[in-house]
């Protein structure tokens, strides 16, 4: 067919439900104007030269075609969509670029979300071919809404994938909605809504508030230094070293992935006391279903090693002190673990035990040895940061296991 323009007045309904081709070379776009009160439906297989569509606050545009093309030469003029109104897109958008005689597509396509619009995607928003421009898609206004798992795929650098203002994002239920690749401008407020979850991306939004469901950080210093959760909302840490002081968490959750839970990890870095008390219960009740407890060592909270069999080297120096035992008894045979800022003294009248695990910055000092009778080290894991110190004129046997675990074993 030539060129058709699109125009869908209020009450009325248009459903494009055939294949649409068009034939010939224009520097003209096809055009589709949803205006207040229309909706315009397209299914099908669409192939245009040049396209832009327009919804009116108001209006309603369902994109959901079997096939999406754009085929053309012209790159002075845009392809893309403006939405004021609600835009649903719920198997995702799939555009493929077609070449004419043998060279690349050009141009560029423009996905615009501004004012009180909601743009609704449920699948991945990607393309088939690469034009030799560039894709935008820019939400700098109303409401972003993800009704199924969605991520945008395939992006190049000079594609702009962006967010600016005040912008609602909406996660349903069971759908995760990933931000990998978008960039924030100066005055981007996100409001994070719906039980589902936001995936983070690697650069920092000016300003987040989550409302509701999730968000997962998998990347450093995503969270942005203005963040708050609200109550029944959940942080899920899939990465290390994340830094927040919230200004608001009373009620919020935590869940960290197993893949982080490592002994002296840190978790976040927060320069609120109050904000790291808190976080301290929750992260420890994420990690112990791993085995793993945490700690609070300054301005962060660290992974440590939970046990039945903890010796506190805050309490004693001597192993032998059942005050300073978990289990207020000194377990003998047992494979135990030596944690807190201090210094535990080691040798020939020390308990027995089947192993040592040495942790959270504890030191043992291995005393009394001589090279007629020297000081048996039983098997033994030091991680970052603990330390086995041998003094001078003191020998000391290590014929059992003997690991490092992390950097700058001393």
């Amino acid at each position: 067919c030539g060129r058709i323009n699109f125009e869908v007045w209020n009450g009325a309904t248009f459903r494009l439900s055939t294949d649409v081709k068009r034939q010939w070379d224009s520097s003209t776009p096809q055009t589709v104007s949803v205006h207040s009160g229309a909706r315009f439906e397209d299914f099908g297989t669409l192939e245009f030269k040049l396209w832009q569509a327009t919804v009116e606050e108001g209006g309603t545009y369902v994109h959901t075609p079997t096939a999406f093309g754009i085929y053309y030469k012209n790159s002075s003029v845009a392809n893309g969509l403006t939405n004021r109104g609600r835009f649903e897109a719920p198997n995702g958008i799939t555009v493929t670029y077609t070449t004419s005689g043998g060279s690349a597509a050009e141009g560029r396509t423009t996905y615009r979300n501004e004012g009180d619009g909601v743009f609704l995607l449920g699948g991945e928003v990607k393309s088939t071919t690469q034009p030799t421009q560039a894709y935008y898609y820019e939400f700098v206004g109303g409401t972003l809404e993800a009704s199924n798992d969605v991520a945008f795929v395939g992006f190049r650098d000079k594609d702009r994938l962006f967010f600016d203002n005040a912008v609602e994002v909406k996660v349903d239920d069971d759908s995760t909605l990933t931000l990998a690749g978008f960039q924030y401008g100066e005055n981007a407020a996100l409001t994070k809504t719906g039980a589902g979850r936001l995936t983070l991306g690697e650069n920092a939004i000016p300003s987040l508030a989550v409302n509701g469901g999730m968000v997962e950080v998998v990347l450093e210093s995503a969270l942005p230094g203005t963040v708050s959760f609200a109550d029944g909302t959940t942080l899920r840490l899939v990465t290390t070293g994340t830094e927040l002081a919230p200004t608001s968490y009373e009620g919020m959750a935590f869940e960290v992935d197993e893949s982080v839970c490592t002994v002296g990890a840190t978790l976040i870095i927060s320069s609120d006391a109050d904000f790291l008390a808190y976080a301290k219960g929750g992260l420890a009740a994420a990690v112990a279903p791993f085995g793993f407890g945490v700690r609070i060592d300054g301005d962060s909270i660290k992974v440590t090693q939970e046990s039945d069999y903890m010796f506190d080297a805050t309490k004693s120096d001597d192993l032998s002190d059942p005050t300073a035992w978990k289990g207020g008894e000194v377990p003998v045979g047992q494979d135990v673990v030596i944690a807190g800022a201090g210094t535990v003294r080691y040798n020939a009248s020390a308990p027995a035990f089947a192993s040592i695990t040495v942790l959270d910055g504890a030191t043992v000092s291995v005393e009394g040895g001589t090279e007629e009778d020297p000081v048996e080290v039983p098997t033994m894991t030091l991680n970052y940061d603990a330390r086995l110190l041998i003094a001078e004129g003191v020998t000391a046997l290590v014929t059992n296991e003997f690991t490092c675990v992390g950097d700058d074993q001393k």
